[in-house]
């Protein structure tokens, strides 16, 4: 995974073994997003109500187009996404659970196919129908055999839930495919998307 390195074990004044990177090129295209607004003269004379709707709104339309790109960008013009990245990683769905769900199981297996090195880094990105889900999520406690809430705080539903995942922040957002689709659900350690 390092491309070449290696460490060795060596012994009092022994021969000391060699590695080196493997380094290639990479190149990456510089794309920009932009957000053209065209303006009437009539709109032109109330500048300053026009300036402040629109440096409100290009931001917030430009994020959701820089989002939806990481998530699912074709690589074409704009990022490639996270879901069709060579690196995306797959977790089916359990024997019997039902369409547009997530199961604790889901859950589990997505934290155990991440390499370890990332689980410090690492956030759950979930379409915010996935909250629901969440809130209902339960697993069995193998001592006493009581269902354990997934989601909720200490205090119950008087307390705001923590927006964390086994210790990990969730983000949710709009740019997030729906529940029960590809991707609706995703663990990731940002540090490593280029």
């Amino acid at each position: 995974s390092s491309g070449g390195i290696q460490a060795y074990w060596e012994s009092e004044a022994g021969q000391k073994t060699q590695s080196k990177p493997q380094l290639g090129e990479l190149t990456v295209k510089a794309n920009k997003i932009i957000a053209l607004v065209p303006m009437t003269d009539e709109l032109l004379e109330d500048a300053p109500a026009m300036a402040s709707y629109v440096n409100r709104k290009a931001p917030e339309k430009i994020d959701y187009k820089v989002n939806e790109a990481i998530i699912k960008g074709t690589g074409g013009g704009q990022p490639v996404g996270i879901l069709n990245s060579a690196g995306t990683i797959t977790v089916a769905a359990e024997s019997g659970q039902t369409a547009d769900t997530l199961r604790f199981e889901n859950v589990v297996n997505m934290w155990t196919r991440l390499a370890s090195s990332s689980r410090a880094n690492a956030v759950w990105l979930a379409n915010a129908d996935c909250e629901a889900q969440f809130m209902f999520m339960k697993f069995i406690d193998q001592g006493s055999g009581n269902a354990v809430p997934v989601y909720l705080p200490p205090g119950g539903l008087s307390a705001s839930p923590y927006g964390t995942l086994l210790g990990r922040p969730i983000i949710t957002s709009e740019a997030m495919p729906a529940l029960g689709d590809a991707g609706c659900l995703i663990l990731a350690d940002m540090a490593q998307y280029m």
